[in-house]
């Protein structure tokens, strides 16, 4: 059995979040058959995935670590999504049903599209000079 390391990466993105997967011992080839890229850029994964990465290379075990654009200030299921099937999928063989993230992610479009439009508003009203009426 080869453990797994799932990790994001803050992202601002305007498209699809991108899949990367990084490796210890023969986990690399384990990638290439799911057809999973490595990062074009080269650097450190911090926190607890990147403590779990760097012990099982310490030790020589096989592993794989799927890191995932995902956004910082919400839940992002299109994230989760595209971990699971562009990563979790064709590494295990089991098919995960991400039909649900795809709903879940249209409504935290929409919310979020909303509370644009209200912290706009609420700006412009902070900065809009009125008379305060008194007498």
């Amino acid at each position: 059995m080869t453990p797994v390391f799932l990790s994001g990466i803050p992202s601002e993105r305007e498209n699809d979040p991108s899949l990367y997967g990084i490796a210890t011992g023969d986990g690399a080839a384990l990638l290439s058959e799911a057809g999973v890229p490595t990062p074009s850029e080269s650097g450190a994964i911090t926190g607890p995935t990147g403590a779990l990465v760097h012990e099982a290379g310490r030790v020589g075990l096989t592993s794989v670590g799927l890191v995932v654009e995902a956004d910082t200030q919400f839940p992002d299921p299109e994230a989760a999504s595209a971990a699971l099937s562009a990563g979790i999928a064709p590494l295990t063989g089991v098919a995960v049903d991400t039909d649900s993230l795809a709903e879940q992610a249209e409504e935290i479009r929409q919310a979020k599209t909303q509370l644009a439009q209200r912290m706009q508003g609420a700006g412009e009203e902070s900065t809009s000079a009125r008379p305060l009426g008194f007498q």
